[in-house]
């Protein structure tokens, strides 16, 4: 569907920014990442998660710091959405950022006083990279 749509419009960052996201879940990093960047290209204003789901398709392939690049722009877009701030806490776990790290998982505790690791990212279908966020959320101080 998502390959017809820019067939009809080459142009539409949502598309390519739903694409994207389908491909992150699937474990397909390299496409995700492709065209994530695209989305971007074509719309970096939207409060869209675009900027989330290429900081966790970095993060998947052990970018860390590129994935701390996208991810800080994405925040500031949308303070408010717990999605950064566990992604930002798995992230500086990674990077061995403990006072980031610690600011950042306390933000999502703040945001999901009920958050449990092993809940979240069940919609990644390779086991390997559920494993991977979960490692760096709990580097992160997270249970």
């Amino acid at each position: 569907e998502a390959e017809r749509a820019l067939d009809l419009n080459p142009n539409n960052a949502d598309v390519y920014g739903q694409m994207g996201w389908t491909l992150l879940w699937a474990g397909n990093i390299d496409d995700a990442i492709a065209a994530l960047q695209m989305s971007l290209r074509l719309d970096n204003t939207s409060l869209r998660n675009t900027w989330l789901h290429l900081g966790m398709a970095f993060y998947l392939k052990n970018e860390y710091e590129k994935a701390l690049d996208v991810l800080e722009k994405g925040v500031i877009k949308r303070p408010e959405f717990v999605g950064y701030h566990l992604a930002l806490a798995a992230t500086y776990g990674q990077l061995d950022r403990t006072q980031d790290a610690q600011k950042s998982a306390a933000d999502v505790l703040r945001f999901d006083p009920f958050f449990e690791v092993d809940s979240f990212g069940t919609a990644f279908q390779d086991e390997a990279h559920r494993r991977a966020i979960a490692n760096g959320l709990r580097k992160a101080g997270l249970k």
